[in-house]
């Protein structure tokens, strides 16, 4: 038999659990020969909240794993006796599962790459939004959001000052949602 990519799926939020478990389970049993890998997709991504920057992972396929190895009965019985995995996608109660397209697992990889090298900003305003301006020299000044440019993690405000409209920049740290 080839190691093959498989898709795994599990109660949302007990990824890692579930991963951790399997990840065990190889060891106990003696498996590694036969699990590669065990991953979680996701992807790093920063966030501005209150001013400050964090960065995070976002999981893009919540409750699912992705395991690359070699399907046995021993490596199928492992998965499905751990509690919070619901089983394979793509195999019945009592079949083996079906693999992913190579094609499909390159897909993911590379998606994960990709988020990993280039940190992306969450901006949590939209065009029409109110926003009150929290930081530099327009701070307390309201205005509404005209344009939003998510790659840069910036956006334009049109703010009023002596009565005639004018557009600044800003970043999501800068200003905050009026509610």
């Amino acid at each position: 038999m080839a190691f093959r990519w498989y898709v795994i799926q599990t109660q949302s939020n007990y990824e890692k659990k579930v991963q951790a478990a399997i990840k065990e389970q190889v060891i106990i049993n003696n498996l590694e020969d036969k699990v590669q890998e065990v991953l979680i997709p996701v992807e790093q991504v920063s966030q501005v909240k209150k001013g400050v920057t964090k960065t995070s992972e976002r999981k893009f396929y919540p409750g699912y794993l992705l395991m690359y190895c070699e399907m046995t009965d021993e490596v199928w019985q492992i998965v499905n006796a751990i509690s919070k995995a619901s089983g394979f996608v793509g195999g019945g109660a009592n079949k083996k599962p079906l693999p992913i397209s190579k094609k499909e697992a390159e897909f993911m990889l590379r998606q994960m790459e990709e988020g990993v090298q280039e940190v992306k900003p969450i901006l949590n305003v939209e065009v029409g939004d109110e926003v009150l301006v929290k930081e530099g020299p327009f701070a307390s000044f309201q205005g509404i959001v005209e344009e939003v440019n998510a790659e840069e993690g910036k956006f334009k405000v049109s703010i009023s000052i002596f009565g005639r409209p004018t557009s600044i920049e800003l970043t999501s740290g800068q200003a905050d949602k009026v509610e």
